[in-house]
């Protein structure tokens, strides 16, 4: 019974790595650049490049798909869209209000 659970258990690894690699590779052909969504209408090249570096996109699909499913990290979309330091769980505009809080 022992070997049959763990069996199953180290087959569930390779299956969610691939569930994952096919996911990230269908949401990396998704319309849009990110980098033109968050700078506007009205930027400079170097702004564009120097964006494009920080967020790590102008690295190769591998890398970037490496980096996201490591272990050690701090959820780099939800840090991309808020703009705050990794430390920060909550958003601020999810944040409840001091008058709405129970104690």
């Amino acid at each position: 019974m022992y070997r049959f659970i763990l069996k199953r258990l180290l087959m569930l690894i390779p299956v969610l790595l691939g569930v994952s690699f096919i996911v990230y590779t269908i949401l990396s052909f998704t319309p849009g650049d990110p980098v033109q969504m968050m700078l506007g209408d009205n930027y400079s090249e170097e702004s564009y490049a120097a964006m494009q570096e920080e967020l790590g996109l102008d690295d190769p699909f591998l890398v970037q798909y490496g980096r996201v499913t490591s272990v050690p990290h701090t959820a780099p979309a939800t840090r991309w869209r808020r703009r705050s330091p990794p430390g920060c769980p909550i958003p601020s505009c999810c944040r409840p209000a001091p008058c709405f809080l129970p104690f």
